[in-house]
């Protein structure tokens, strides 16, 4: 099997080495999440790992099943018709439980409203770097604990962020919904230079010589500019 951080895949294979008449609706749940939240992410590391973990349990499931099962899992025209009837209910219902998830997590007026709140700008940009404990938001806020509670709450209660355990602590993440409406909307804004910094850069520039406070222009077009000048 190859190597991967899901808790949920290392779960999946352990339950088909029972049987897949063993598999558990709460794998398919957590598989759902993960897989929608791999999906909206900007790196493709995530889902090809759960790809490929994915098909080798789709081989560990036909190697443990009867010929009749492999035959529906194949799609054999010989195969019995209530087992592949079966089998594309399974697939056609895991594909809505996935969209379910997408779905749940679309934002509606209140979502957008609070992504686009200024008391919340620090904490998105935050979090846009990278999961989060609640220490590390106080430490790069410079909020109170108990206001990083409370805005976190307030996040989690729309569903802009997700709150998972890593080891002993529980970090937060951004929702995939929320990352497109960030990269989509917010991320021009937050690579403008700090009013202070737009200041100190013009400074700058009015200390420069006359003749290098003009756009550079190269080739051709520098010999018409000095012409012109001229």
């Amino acid at each position: 099997m190859t190597t991967h951080p899901w808790p949920v895949l290392t779960a999946l294979h352990r339950q088909i080495q029972g049987g897949a008449a063993q598999l558990s609706p709460q794998i398919y749940d957590a598989l759902a999440d993960r897989l929608e939240a791999a999906l909206a992410a900007a790196k493709s590391e995530d889902l090809r790992i759960a790809s490929n973990n994915l098909q080798e349990a789709v081989y560990a499931i036909a190697r443990s099943s009867s010929p009749a099962v492999r035959d529906a899992l194949r799609g054999s025209p010989a195969a019995d018709p209530d087992l592949l009837s079966a089998f594309w209910a399974g697939q056609t219902a895991f594909a809505q439980l996935l969209s379910a998830r997408a779905l749940d997590k679309r934002g509606d007026e209140r979502f957008v409203a609070r992504l686009t709140d200024p008391r919340y700008e620090r904490y998105l940009q935050v979090l846009a770097s990278g999961p989060q404990t609640g220490a590390q938001l106080v430490a790069r806020t410079g909020e109170r604990k108990e206001t990083v509670s409370r805005k976190l709450g307030a996040l989690a209660h729309l569903g802009i962020i997700e709150r998972r355990r890593q080891g002993s602590h529980v970090v937060n993440v951004l929702a995939p919904a929320a990352q497109d409406f960030l990269r989509h909307h917010q991320s021009a804004r937050w690579s403008r230079p700090a009013p202070r910094a737009a200041s100190v850069l013009r400074s700058v520039a009015n200390d420069l010589g006359e003749h290098l406070q003009g756009p550079v222009v190269i080739g051709e077009a520098s010999h018409k500019a000095k012409a012109a000048a001229s």
